[in-house]
């Protein structure tokens, strides 16, 4: 993958999301998929999800997944979360500590405890504690 094409794709995409023409914008990215820029699956998926569609996010933060982009298991749960869509967050932070260590459990348990939920947040950050050991 060139890195100008790639820095191509994401800006055009940009571009045409801020300017809300996201349907053209999804194209770019796509674009930019194919040449393997696995960040832009994410930036499509931060995009709709900005713009109010997590639902049709999600699928977008599961092909940057597939593609390899681990840091997109984060920001989905992290955006689940915002949404108040716990117990779907915590099943991508689930996977993401599978790909990245203990990090997604500690983010899972501070979410958690701003649910209210401590004895719950308690269990994962034994479970993170443990996987750092």
């Amino acid at each position: 993958m060139s890195s100008l094409a790639s820095l191509i794709e994401q800006g055009a995409g940009q571009c045409l999301a801020a300017k809300g023409r996201m349907d053209e914008a999804l194209v770019w990215w796509e674009q930019g998929a194919g040449i393997g820029d696995e960040e832009a699956l994410r930036l499509a998926g931060d995009q709709l999800a900005e713009a109010g569609g997590l639902d049709e996010a999600l699928p977008w933060y599961r092909r940057a997944v597939d593609a390899g982009d681990d840091e997109a298991l984060r920001v989905a749960g992290d955006r689940l979360a915002c949404a108040g869509r716990l117990a779907d967050a915590l099943s991508w932070y689930e996977r993401a500590a599978g790909e990245s260590g203990p990090g997604p459990l500690r983010q899972a348990g501070d979410r958690l405890v701003e649910a209210g939920r401590v004895d719950d947040a308690l269990a994962w950050y034994e479970r993170a504690a443990l996987s750092d050991a």
